[in-house]
């Protein structure tokens, strides 16, 4: 299984975020758009493949985590588009909570994954720190130094459309309370696809 652990959030700014990204995106050609049907807004805290029987072990210890910690605020600083990788994404803020449940969700939950999280890494010339983070996590995605808190929400095709996207975005923009991380199953492009279990941050 593909899985990312998640800060989730509330359902009004999944669709909020899912209706605005479908209309604005709808006439642009692009592989896949967070719309909060197909696949939900989140923001990524560790990605990792796991073994389905090792699932309830995982839950269990990102419960244990989730259980040292408040919620706190967090709120969207731009969307911004990144034509390398062909996707949109809003930046969200990075308080010292969510850096340290960032942390501290990796260096507990990275013993039960299984292997490399996607095949192609093997043959792909990442710069060294990648490399060292894959060795040690089976991920380069949003650990260490590459956790950068945002909400993927479109890959387009063509580069001139990310340009044009972004301006229909406008200064549109969202906070909210972190009070929920969730793990879910993700598809190769690291998108969520289906929520397995919820947990609770202290009030």
């Amino acid at each position: 299984m593909l899985i990312d652990i998640v800060i989730l959030p509330p359902e009004s700014i999944r669709a909020k975020v899912g209706k605005k990204i479908s209309f604005v995106a709808k006439n642009y050609p692009h592989n896949y758009v967070v719309d909060n049907i197909k696949l939900i807004p989140h923001l990524s805290l560790f990605h990792l493949r796991i073994l389905k029987s090792k699932l309830d072990k995982l839950e269990q210890m990102v419960e244990t985590v989730v259980g040292k910690y408040k919620s706190f605020q967090l709120k969207s600083v731009g969307f911004v588009k990144y034509d390398k990788d062909l996707v949109l994404q809003f930046r969200i803020s990075k308080p010292a909570t969510l850096s340290k449940l960032n942390r501290d969700i990796i260096q507990r939950c990275h013993k039960f994954r299984t292997g490399e999280l996607l095949s192609w890494y093997k043959d792909y010339p990442f710069p060294r720190l990648d490399k060292l983070y894959i060795k040690k996590y089976g991920s380069y995605w949003s650990t260490g130094k590459n956790f950068d808190p945002h909400f993927t929400m479109v890959k387009y095709k063509f580069v001139d459309d990310g340009s044009r996207m972004t301006k229909k975005m406008g200064n549109f923009g969202f906070k909210f309370l972190a009070d929920t991380v969730a793990v879910c199953e993700i598809n190769k492009h690291g998108q969520v696809i289906k929520i397995l279990k919820k947990f609770k941050l202290k009030a």
